[in-house]
């Protein structure tokens, strides 16, 4: 995830999070989550939809019930309907496929829970809907390794949980999150693990709050050795997000640092525009923790400034 508090470091370190912060059973979780598969540039426009048991394929809702298919069955979209193979012309929005029994594959990709298939003109969004604590099952295997030691997958999947639960950046494509690292990476199946399955188990429910609301957790693979304030990413000042430094993390276990990337000035003009020939870039402020706030790149035809996360977005950078 594109973050800056690591899982581990943020959920443990008492001086942190658990002085201003307390995990506690939520009971107004929601039961269920609606993953994004595919949607917007990666919108199927064919899928194949599977299970040892054969599907159930209904129109709209689960209370019209359109066919029951073995095995396997083959859809895809035109600008009017879905093509159903061996069945010719389906519903015009939405069909939902489920397993008849056990799970379901989408392109040999196994997942738990059912599909939800929404077109749009001649493309479909492919959305695995799924009871949340089973897509933590994935989600910490996918963001850890299950070999890594138990408390941390625990704190893990805490976090993920939390981070869950407060998405709404989809709402517009129709699902909750997505399934890559622009939310949280989740693998279907293929990533869970006995381990990842125990951590998610023996913390069923729980979520850490801040005055008793659910608070939004992030985490990354490295800091660099620091976090940092959530106003010098973001622009919000969020109380319990704030930099710290951190002595856990070793450089050599971390795949992304230390890093450096170097442009030629042909390719940052393509990254910013609108200001001619580049004929520098230079960092203009700090933060307290080392991270850079504020960024001018100056070209023949006028400059920008780049301030927080724009800093790193603009230029295509892991971190600030």
């Amino acid at each position: 995830m594109k973050t800056f508090l690591r899982t581990v470091f943020a959920l443990l370190t008492v001086g942190l999070i658990f002085t201003i912060c307390h995990v506690a059973q939520a009971s107004d979780l929601p039961t269920t989550i609606r993953v994004g598969l595919f949607y917007g540039n990666t919108a199927k426009d064919t899928v194949t939809l599977s299970s040892a048991q054969g599907v159930y394929i209904y129109d709209m809702s689960f209370d019209n019930l359109v066919a029951t298919v073995p095995e396997s069955v083959t859809i895809s979209a035109n600008s009017k309907s879905f093509m159903i193979s061996g069945l010719g012309e389906g519903a015009s929005e939405n069909l939902l496929i489920s397993p008849v029994s056990g799970r379901i594959k989408v392109n040999n990709t196994e997942y738990r829970g059912y599909i939800s298939l929404v077109r749009t003109g001649n493309q479909m969004t492919v959305i695995n809907v799924v009871k949340l604590e089973e897509y933590l099952y994935s989600v910490v295997g996918r963001e850890m390794s299950p070999s890594w030691h138990p408390e941390a997958l625990k704190a893990q999947a805490i976090c993920a949980r939390n981070y869950a639960v407060r998405q709404t950046k989809h709402a517009a494509n129709g699902f909750d999150v997505c399934a890559t690292t622009h939310c949280q990476a989740y693998g279907g199946t293929a990533t869970e693990d006995s381990r990842t399955i125990a951590a998610v188990e023996a913390t069923h429910g729980q979520v850490v709050t801040y005055n008793g609301k659910i608070a939004d957790l992030y985490f990354g693979g490295a800091d660099g050795g620091t976090t940092e304030d959530c106003k010098n990413v973001w622009g919000t000042d969020v109380p319990y997000l704030v930099g710290v430094e951190d002595p856990y993390e070793n450089p050599d276990d971390c795949s992304k640092t230390p890093w450096s990337v170097t442009f030629t000035p042909e390719e940052l003009a393509q990254k910013v525009t609108g200001i001619g020939t580049i004929t520098g870039v230079d960092v203009k402020e700090y933060t307290p923790m080392g991270s850079v706030l504020t960024v001018e790149v100056t070209g023949t035809a006028g400059s920008k400034t780049f301030q927080r996360e724009k800093a790193r977005t603009t230029f295509g950078l892991n971190s600030q």
